[in-house]
């Protein structure tokens, strides 16, 4: 199911390519996890369940310069039409490291009882892994996802920090308890930072519209590559997509021994 180390890079490369962007823009249809009130304002739709990400932009310390990039290329999204563009929140951007149980599968494997055992796997996994060292990976540019979701793509500097981070999905994918409890690998790693979703649908011209301005913005604001650093990968849960959050006790696992929790 992954995509080897050029493969992946194949597939970056061609997602910010103003071809792909246009393509994916003709079949976008709406992102369905937020909805506008009566008063224009967008607001999450419950959807609960666990990820494992990097630390959100309100606690991530090592990648200001890059965050503050994609907050300015949010606001040049901001420019499309405002009744059907929801903006993530920025304190939420992040990257998924992993997804691991989310709607429906949440609801009904992930019980009160089994969260306990949930987290604690993941403790004991951490626990007894080795430091990697940080991961480097650079921000590439905008893309357009059919499912719609518009985000700021990542890849890995090296097929090295590339194979380090196959290697830690597969430690997480592969353990037997976690299976048992719902966790899945659904899809392959596409490395990406959500900035905004699409939640109506697009007329043709809209679509056009909205291909142009994802690739004017990448022009503006990625002529060149964003260095963006991980040196952690934390357990959050969400309620809904406005927040990512966790409790201080809750598993952390460290790709460079000079990162604490």
């Amino acid at each position: 199911m992954e995509k080897k180390h050029s493969e992946y890079l194949q597939h970056i490369d061609q997602m910010v390519s103003d071809v792909q962007i246009e393509e994916n823009a003709t079949k976008i249809t709406p992102f369905g996890k937020f909805k506008l009130n009566p008063c224009n304002l967008w607001l999450p739709v419950s959807y609960p369940g666990f990820t494992l990400i990097t630390p959100t932009f309100e606690h991530d310390k090592e990648n200001n310069v890059p965050f503050l990039r994609l907050c300015e290329a949010q606001r040049f999204l901001k420019l499309f039409n405002s009744m059907k563009l929801a903006p993530a929140p920025t304190s939420a951007f992040h990257m998924t490291i992993a997804r691991l149980i989310s709607g429906d599968e949440y609801k009904n494997k992930l019980t009160v009882r089994k969260e306990a055992l949930f987290l604690d796997t993941f403790h004991k996994l951490f626990n007894h892994s080795a430091f990697s060292g940080t991961l480097t990976m650079e921000i590439k540019g905008l893309s357009v996802f059919p499912q719609g979701v518009i985000a700021a793509m990542v890849s890995p500097t090296s097929e090295e920090t590339y194979s380090r981070l196959q290697h830690f999905r597969n430690f997480i994918y592969g353990n037997e308890v976690l299976v048992s409890l719902g966790v899945e690998r659904k899809r392959s790693f596409s490395g990406h930072i959500t900035l905004a979703y699409i939640e109506d649908d697009l007329s043709s011209d809209e679509k056009t519209v909205l291909a142009d301005l994802v690739t004017k913005i990448n022009k503006i604001c990625f002529s060149k590559p964003l260095r963006y650093i991980i040196n952690q990968a934390e357990i959050r849960k969400f309620n809904d997509f406005s927040r990512f959050y966790r409790d201080e006790h809750w598993p952390v696992y460290l790709f460079s021994r000079h990162r604490k929790s």
